[in-house]
């Protein structure tokens, strides 16, 4: 999500006057371990590859060099720039009135490893065989812990509740562990402000034992969708069980 938030931002930074609305092809490549043997810097390279007037098509790779000096790709994306921001449609669906059940034990039990900064989902309203339905909320410590990552348009602490919600549905309806992959497509209407409500639904488009695509929408309390994902895939696997397990 960071890597995601990373290519957003440089594209409204290098092309100044468009809006990064929309993230296309989202592909982990290497992806980044945090372990000690990461690479010292990251770059991320942005290419114009289609100029359409009120609309630009960028490339974006984020890379590093290995000890050979050869480059070595983490993740990738299409990203496209608008003249301005998209104007927020309204959700078709049907959202519920229920409060849910909470979701504190989701961040102890092994099925989510965040810390409190991303600890923004507050209650489970529905999970099934179909999907799932949460009520979130950003901290507000996450305002003070954002470091470079200034919660802007692009909010990381928003945008990672979609893959924790994924990560949720894997082991709550597969007893598996999981790690995201790819995103078809990501659009971005208008971001969560910190200490802002709003609701996460999930809908299943396929789904096995060995991973979960599905579309997600995030609502805000006007019924007005914030953000689009569609094709969203996490990779699923028992093996991840151990890896998310608290520690004793």
């Amino acid at each position: 999500v960071c890597a995601i938030a990373w290519m957003m931002d440089a594209a409204d930074a290098a092309y100044n006057g468009f809006v990064c609305s929309e993230l296309v092809d989202y592909k982990l490549f290497k992806g980044i371990v945090l372990d000690g043997s990461e690479a010292y810097r990251y770059a991320i390279d942005l290419t114009l590859a289609e100029d359409r007037g009120s609309e630009l098509i960028v490339q974006a790779r984020v890379s590093s060099r290995n000890a050979a000096g050869k480059p070595v790709f983490h993740y990738g994306a299409d990203l496209k720039l608008a003249g301005r921001a998209l104007q927020q449609p309204r959700y078709q669906g049907q959202l519920s009135r229920a409060e849910g059940e909470s979701a504190d034990k989701l961040y102890h039990n092994g099925t989510l490893f965040h810390g409190d900064s991303l600890k923004g989902i507050d209650s489970v309203v529905r999970c099934d065989k179909s999907g799932l339905e949460l009520h979130c909320q950003v901290p507000d410590v996450a305002k003070q812990r954002a470091g470079d990552f200034a919660i802007g348009r692009h909010n990381i602490f928003a945008n990672d509740l979609v893959y924790q919600a994924m990560l949720v549905w894997v082991r709550e309806q597969k007893g598996l562990g999981s790690l995201p992959s790819s995103t078809g497509r990501w659009t971005v209407y208008r971001t969560a402000g910190a200490g802002e409500a709003f609701t996460l639904v999930l809908n299943v488009l396929e789904s096995d034992d060995k991973k979960l695509l599905a579309d997600i929408d995030l609502v805000d309390e006007n019924g007005l969708v914030m953000a689009e994902v569609r094709s969203a895939q996490v990779t699923a696997s028992e093996s991840l069980n151990d890896l998310f397990k608290p520690a004793a």
